[in-house]
């Protein structure tokens, strides 16, 4: 498994949906779980789940043009 980087002329809100297509089954993620064991997740798990959160934002937000709005996502180890 080769990890192939996007190309400097894909846009960084584009990339994510390049590596879903050309590293879909590379690693995003290592994530520990409770039991010590490795949860790995890869591109083609986690994009469309950031596509789903992406459009219920989307959903909630008004289309006001006057207002612009932020959202933004924290963690913290232990979270």
């Amino acid at each position: 498994m080769s990890f192939v980087p996007p190309p400097m002329s894909v846009p960084l809100e584009l990339q994510l949906d390049f590596h879903s297509v050309n590293n879909s089954a590379h690693p995003f993620v290592i994530h520990p779980l409770a039991n010590g064991d490795l949860k790995t997740y890869s591109y083609a798990d986690i994009v469309p789940k950031i596509h789903q959160v992406a459009k219920f934002f989307q959903r909630q937000v008004t289309s006001d043009s006057r207002t612009s709005h932020v959202v933004a996502f924290i963690a913290t180890p232990g979270m």
